[in-house]
């Protein structure tokens, strides 16, 4: 059971005291003050080793912390939701800032910034024009400023400390489920994202947007999302 640990399989020192393979001041196990709450438990020592049992649980701890959030832990998440969508592949980013942007110029052009100040309403529609051309720099999932704010997904994924829900064990689940109803990709998207990794499937939905696309090209209505 515990044969493919490294620090099972460790040399021998000179003194028949068996050294990890990732060195014990790499691992931080030289010191002087143990790990609180790891104490020598004998099934678990070899036979011919004198490894402490501390030195076991705190590789398997190392381990079992660090696998949850191996594939995600290096790349920038900043541009997907925890449900697996692109946000560079949001009409909110994409398009609808563009557009309102591009509106904004137009009707400057036209003098319609001056004028139009007459008109009952316009201050507050020139205010709303210039925040939406501005929004796509704020949009943003991960901080709670894109999409519902009572997103039971994202709450979800918070408390179970999951980056992204394809790498999560009970992936997909009924929330996942209810809103792939709505975008189509979002399941085929996931399990492509776990096979080829989040940072290549980050750069393939770069490209993907090169192209003009967006979620909204393909949204299905209506669509529900499972409270729990």
């Amino acid at each position: 059971m515990w044969g493919h640990l490294p620090l099972l399989r460790g040399k021998r020192k000179t003194g028949g005291e068996r050294e990890s393979e990732f060195g014990d001041e790499q691992m931080g196990y030289n010191s002087p003050t143990p790990l609180p709450g790891l104490t020598p438990c004998p099934s678990l020592v070899p036979r011919e080793g004198k490894i402490r049992a501390f030195r076991i649980k705190a590789y398997i701890i190392y381990e079992l912390f660090g696998l949850h959030r191996k594939a995600t832990k290096m790349a920038d998440l900043d541009m997907v939701t925890y449900c697996g969508l692109y946000c560079g592949l949001c009409a909110q980013r994409n398009r609808i800032p563009q557009r309102a942007q591009s509106l904004k110029e137009s009707m400057q052009k036209e003098g319609d910034e001056l004028w139009g100040q007459d008109i009952p309403g316009f201050k507050e529609f020139w205010a709303f024009l210039s925040r939406l051309g501005e929004s796509e720099s704020t949009c943003s999932c991960r901080e709670g400023m894109c999409g519902p704010p009572f997103c039971g997904i994202r709450k979800c994924a918070r408390s179970k400390g999951i980056d992204v829900c394809p790498f999560c064990a009970e992936y997909p689940c009924a929330r996942i489920q209810g809103i792939a109803r709505g975008y189509p990709t979002l399941l085929a998207d996931g399990k492509r994202m776990k096979e080829m990794g989040i940072e290549v499937w980050i750069k393939e939905q770069k490209e993907r947007a090169t192209t003009g696309f967006a979620y909204v090209d393909i949204r299905c209505y209506p669509y529900d999302i499972a409270d729990k």
